[in-house]
């Protein structure tokens, strides 16, 4: 099952790479996984967390890499933090989340809620906490991108408040 998965996912994190002053060990909560295949390769990516992602407040990191499946076991081949610009703040959580992994035209991406500001919109709330937005990581660079570059995702309806809470779900 999908809960199973996660959970033996999640017990392979010593071979995470974090650049947080934090360790492996205290990330003992898992929010999201999902992969995706392409061609023979699979790409997974999942939002790990301090306090089981419940006792509030903690902090999150995205990992992306790949999982093996040998008979019921799964486990980590390679996995790293996937660094996701972010403003710490006081509240619930600091750190990215809700991570979700997509591939269009052969390239991979991420969407995920951070909270950063808007690059052309200055809201009230600014000057004590940035509102979560989407955005969206480039995992493959295109165009002369580079690889991991991050952008915030801007809606461009009528009337949509750009100063509202953004999630990817």
């Amino acid at each position: 099952s999908f809960f199973a998965a996660a959970e033996v996912l999640h017990a392979r994190l010593e071979l995470v790479t974090l650049s947080k002053a934090l360790t492996p060990a205290s990330y003992d909560g898992m929010m999201f996984v999902g992969g995706v295949r392409q061609g023979n390769a699979s790409t997974w990516v999942a939002q790990m967390c301090t306090g089981q992602c419940q006792v509030v407040p903690y902090d999150s990191a995205i990992i992306v890499g790949e999982v093996q499946q040998t008979g019921l076991d799964w486990s980590w081949t390679s996995v790293a933090e996937l660094p996701v610009k972010h403003i710490s703040r006081a509240g619930s959580h600091k750190g990215p989340e809700d991570p979700r992994l997509d591939v269009v035209q052969g390239q991979r991406f991420l969407l995920a809620n951070s909270d950063v500001p808007h690059p052309h919109v200055k809201c009230p709330e600014d000057d004590r906490e940035f509102v979560p937005r989407q955005v969206l990581v480039n995992l493959d660079g295109e165009s002369g991108a580079a690889s991991s570059s991050q952008c915030v995702v801007q809606v461009e309806e009528p009337d949509f408040d750009q100063c509202q809470t953004q999630k990817n779900w």
